[in-house]
C-alpha cells in the first residue's frame, strides 16, 4: 500500500516577521506603561486610611506606618509583605484586606484579633482561631484560655504574628473552637489540650465556677480528662455535649448540675463508642 503524501506547511516569512513586530509592539507598550505608572510621582502615596477598626486606637502605628511609606510609589509595594508587616507589628489585628485607590491612597481593612487558646512553648503564647501569635509571651498562663501542649518541637522561633500551620495545632483549635460555639457546653472549661505523637491526646474539662464565685481558685474542682481521637475534633465534641446532657437528665438536677460528680475520665477515642470511668464505681463503662 503506498503511503501518502503529506503536505508540509509553510508559513511565509512576511507573515512571521508581521507576528513578531506585533508582539515587539505589545511589549514595548508594556514597559512604557510599567515606568510610566512606577516612576510617575503622581503615584506616590500620599494617604492611609484604616477601616473596619477604630481609626484613633491605632494612631500611633499608623503614624509610624505612614512615615515608612509615604511618598512611595504604590505600585511598587508588595500588599503581601504590607500584611504581614501590619500583623507582625500588631500582633492582636487581622489585616484581611489591603486596597489601593489611585492616585496614592491605601486603605487598610483591619480586624480586632481574639485569642481562643495559649500555647505553652516555653512561655505562654496567646493565639487566635488562625493559629497566629496575637501578643508578646508571658511566664505566667491567662486565666481561662485553653492551654495547649505538645508542641513544643514542632514550632520555632514563636513571636507576635507567627502564623503557626502545624496540623495538630489547626485540629486542637477546631475542637476548641466546636465547644466554644457549643450552647450544652457553656458551663464547662476547656483548660487545657495534650496532643500526643500518636492519634489518641487529651484535652481536660471543668465545671465553670458560678458569677458570684469568681474570687475562687482559678480551677477550684478537679479536672476531668477526656480521651479522644485528634482526626475527629467535631464528632468528639458533639458526643461530648450528648453524653454530658445525658449524665445531668440522670442526676435529676438544672443544666450545669453533677454531670462531672464522680468521672475519673471519659474515653472518646472512638466517638462512636464512649464511655466513661466513675471514681465510686468499679470499672463501670456507661456508655452513650
Amino acid at each position: 500500500m503506498a503511503r501518502r503524501k503529506t503536505k508540509n506547511l509553510k508559513i511565509p516569512f512576511k507573515l512571521i516577521g508581521i507576528a513578531l513586530s506585533f508582539i515587539s509592539i505589545i511589549l514595548i507598550s508594556a514597559a512604557v506603561l510599567k515606568a510610566f505608572f512606577y516612576h510617575y510621582p503622581y503615584f506616590n502615596i500620599s494617604r492611609i486610611v484604616i477601616k473596619g477598626a477604630e481609626e484613633d486606637k491605632y494612631a500611633g502605628f499608623k503614624a509610624h506606618f505612614t512615615s515608612r511609606l509615604m511618598g512611595k510609589n504604590i505600585f511598587s509595594q508588595k500588599l503581601s509583605s504590607i500584611k504581614r508587616e501590619i500583623e507582625e507589628e500588631l500582633g492582636d489585628v487581622e489585616c484581611r484586606a489591603i486596597q489601593r485607590r489611585l492616585p496614592g491612597e491605601l486603605i487598610l481593612f483591619l480586624n480586632d484579633r481574639s485569642a481562643i487558646a495559649q500555647l505553652k512553648l516555653g512561655r505562654f503564647y496567646p493565639i487566635d482561631a488562625s493559629g497566629m501569635i496575637m501578643d508578646n509571651p508571658s511566664d505566667l498562663a491567662k486565666p481561662f484560655l485553653p492551654v495547649i501542649l505538645g508542641l513544643e518541637d514542632a514550632i520555632e522561633r514563636p513571636k507576635k504574628g507567627k502564623l503557626c500551620s502545624v496540623l495538630e495545632l489547626k485540629k486542637a483549635l477546631e475542637l476548641i473552637e466546636r465547644k466554644n460555639s457549643a450552647p450544652n457546653l457553656g458551663d464547662y472549661l476547656i483548660t487545657r489540650v495534650s496532643l500526643a505523637r500518636n492519634k489518641t491526646s487529651s484535652f481536660f474539662i471543668i465545671k465553670k465556677n458560678p458569677v458570684e464565685d469568681v474570687s475562687k481558685k482559678m480551677y477550684p474542682q478537679k479536672e476531668v480528662e477526656v480521651k479522644f481521637d485528634l482526626d475527629r475534633p467535631g464528632d468528639v465534641i458533639d458526643v461530648l455535649a450528648l453524653l454530658l446532657d445525658k449524665r445531668e437528665g440522670l442526676s435529676a438536677m438544672p443544666s450545669g448540675g453533677r454531670a462531672l460528680e464522680n468521672v475519673e475520665y471519659i474515653d472518646l477515642k472512638d466517638p462512636d463508642s464512649p464511655a466513661v470511668l466513675e471514681t465510686k464505681k468499679k470499672s463501670s463503662f456507661p456508655s452513650l
